[in-house]
C-alpha cells in the first residue's frame, strides 16, 4: 500500500506541472533492485496516528472511508457513462485465449490482498464496547459493501480499456485519461492517495495487538505488552511500523503484493483449520 501511495503521489505532482527528480520516489540499484525513499513516509504517518490512540485512529479512518467510498462511487458512475460494450467482446482472448485465462488465474491468486484488513476488525475486540455484537456486524457489512465496490469498479474499468492496453501502474487513472477526462483523473488520483493511506493505516492496526496478546500469553517477550497512558501497545506499534517501513523502502510493489497475498491465504487457511479443530471433542 505504501509503495502504491508513493506512485500516486508522483503522478499527482507530475500532473500539477511540478518537475521533481525521479530518484525522490524510486532509486534503481544493482540487479534491477529499486528502493522508494517516499514510501516509508506513509508508514511513519500511520504509525503516529496509531500511537495517538484508538479514537484518533477511528476518526481518521472514518473520514478516509467516506472520501474513499465517494471516489469509488463516482468512478463507477462516470465510468458507466463512458462504458463501451465493445471492449467486452472476445474479452478472454483477442486470439490468445489460453494466455488470457492464465492471466485471470494469476490475478485471482494475488486477489487475496484485496481482502487483507477485514480480519483486523477481530483484533479490536478488546477495545470495542460490545464486541460480541458489533464485531460480527461490522465484519459482514464491510465485506459485503467492499465486494460490491470492487465488482463495480472492475466491471467499469474493463469497459473503458482492454486488458492489453491497460496501464499496469495506474490502470484506473490512465483509463479515464485515455477517455480525455483529465480533471476527473486528477480527482481519482487524490482519492487513490487517500485510499492507499487508509489501507496502510488499517493494515498496521492489527499486528501490534496480536503481538500484545501473544506477549500477555507469554509467547513473546513482555515488552510487547507495554501500554502507554492511552492504552496503546506503543512498543509493538513502533516495531511493526519500523518493519513495515523497511519493507516499503526496499521491496518493489509486485513482490510485496505476492508476499502479502500468500501470507493472507496461509493465515486464513491456518485460522479456518484452527476453528475446525475447536469442534473436535477434547481427548
Amino acid at each position: 500500500f505504501a509503495r502504491g501511495w508513493a506512485t500516486y503521489c508522483l503522478s499527482l505532482i507530475e500532473s500539477s506541472g511540478i518537475d521533481i527528480p525521479d530518484w525522490v520516489f524510486s532509486v534503481s540499484l544493482v540487479w534491477e533492485f529499486q528502493i522508494s525513499p517516499v514510501a516509508p513516509v506513509a508508514i511513519i504517518i500511520c504509525t503516529i496516528i496509531l500511537i495517538l490512540g484508538v479514537r484518533e485512529y477511528s476518526f481518521m479512518n472514518t473520514i478516509m472511508t467516506i472520501v474513499n467510498v465517494g471516489v469509488i462511487i463516482s468512478v463507477v458512475f462516470v465510468g458507466a457513462w463512458h462504458f463501451d460494450t465493445q471492449k467486452w467482446m472476445n474479452f478472454l482472448g483477442h486470439g490468445e485465449a489460453m494466455g488470457s485465462v492464465t492471466g485471470i488465474l494469476q490475478a485471482s491468486g494475488v486477489a487475496f490482498s484485496l481482502f487483507i484488513g477485514f480480519d483486523k476488525l477481530t483484533t479490536l475486540g478488546g477495545e470495542a464496547l460490545d464486541p460480541s455484537r458489533s464485531i460480527p456486524i461490522s465484519l459482514v457489512l464491510s465485506l459485503a459493501i467492499s465486494l460490491l465496490l470492487y465488482l463495480g469498479v472492475s466491471v467499469v474499468i474493463v469497459g473503458l480499456t482492454t486488458a492489453r492496453t491497460m496501464d499496469q501502474d495506474a490502470p484506473i487513472i490512465e483509463s479515464f485519461r485515455g477517455m480525455g477526462l483529465e480533471l476527473f483523473a486528477l480527482v481519482v488520483t487524490v482519492g487513490m492517495i487517500n485510499t492507499l493511506m487508509a489501507s496502510t493505516l488499517s493494515a498496521l492496526v492489527g499486528q501490534p495487538r496480536i503481538f500484545f496478546q501473544m506477549s500477555v500469553d507469554g509467547l513473546i517477550p513482555s515488552f510487547f505488552s507495554k501500554l502507554n497512558d492511552r492504552g496503546i501497545p506503543v512498543v509493538s506499534t513502533i516495531i511493526c511500523g519500523m518493519v513495515a517501513g523497511l519493507l516499503a523502502l526496499f521491496i518493489d510493489t509486485k513482490s510485496l503484493v505476492d508476499m502479502t497475498s500468500v501470507a493472507t491465504l496461509v493465515g486464513y487457511v491456518a485460522i479456518a483449520s484452527g476453528a475446525l479443530l475447536l469442534f473436535l471433542p477434547a481427548p
